[in-house]
């Protein structure tokens, strides 16, 4: 065998080698802060530059677990947001769920997670999967103290925050929360926030407009990528794959990158994060 060829397998070993670290070992851990700032017609006025942290897709299990948590949501509460919202999927297919001590240590993670206007969830496919798995993540949620919203809504200040069901196993129904903000509604706004989890499935989007701010998770980003280009995409997280969108509706949409990861436990050029969004309302006057 040539010194040239005997170089070249040299160099594949360590490149191949590094990325593997890097994809499994290191980018999983690297949590980012995105940041943006939205301007959304009917915002009420008590919503002025109030910050909303979202993040979605905890996974958690073996391969992220709630240790690692710990210095994940000390990052989240330094932001000091005024809301909390969490887009589903917080376990996955490989999750113990017989076991207590990872989940009471879950609880306390996540029980952390206070803001001035409350933590809010939905849930995403792998949480709704099975009727075990729904059980697990239902208590997990009521034991944490973080409220459910399930073609739901409540109203913050003025603002319409609507949870919708997954629809992997689920029906999300927006006419059916909307109705709830309806039945609410004060004077002056018809601001909203959609929480959800799968960014292309949003019924009837067509009764949305630009009073509607979107937030979306189960994408990864793609997870694996091609420096920045999806390796594989899933169903409902392919056409919003990640970023801020506008859509035909006036409405806008931040599909996040999530925090864990699933089936492959790596990420490669699509790190985790988390996202804080600046609230403002639209300036009528320009």
């Amino acid at each position: 065998m040539s010194l040239f060829r005997i170089a070249f397998y040299i160099v594949l070993i360590i490149v191949t080698g590094s990325a593997l670290i890097y994809g499994f070992l290191i980018e999983p851990r690297q949590v980012k802060i995105k940041r943006y700032s939205i301007r959304l017609q009917g915002l009420p006025t008590a919503w002025q530059g109030r910050k909303i942290a979202f993040f979605s897709d905890l996974h958690a299990g073996i391969f992220y677990p709630p240790s690692h948590l710990v210095g994940v949501f000390d990052k989240l509460l330094d932001l000091e947001p005024d809301l909390i919202c969490i887009g589903g999927d917080f376990i996955e297919e490989r999750t113990r769920l017989k076991d207590t001590k990872f989940r009471r240590r879950l609880v306390e993670q996540l029980s952390r997670l206070r803001a001035a206007k409350g933590t809010y969830a939905v849930l995403g496919n792998h949480d709704a999967e099975t009727k075990e798995n729904l059980r697990y993540v239902r208590t997990l949620l009521a034991d944490s103290k973080i409220t459910l919203l399930s073609n739901e809504a409540v109203m913050l200040d003025g603002l319409c925050l609507i949870g919708l069901q997954e629809s992997y196993h689920q029906r999300p129904d927006l006419a059916a929360a909307t109705a709830d903000c309806h039945t609410q509604k004060t004077m002056n706004t018809n601001a909203r926030i959609i929480l959800m989890h799968q960014p292309d499935d949003l019924p009837t989007p067509e009764a949305t407009s630009n009073t509607d701010l979107i937030l979306s998770g189960h994408s990864h980003r793609g997870q694996i990528t091609l420096f920045g280009l999806p390796l594989y995409t899933v169903k409902g997280g392919r056409k919003r794959l990640y970023g801020h969108y506008i859509l035909s509706s006036g409405a806008q949409q931040i599909t996040t990158s999530g925090l864990g990861t699933v089936h492959i436990y790596a990420r490669f050029f699509a790190p985790p994060e988390i996202t804080l969004i600046e609230v403002k309302m639209v300036d009528n006057s320009l």
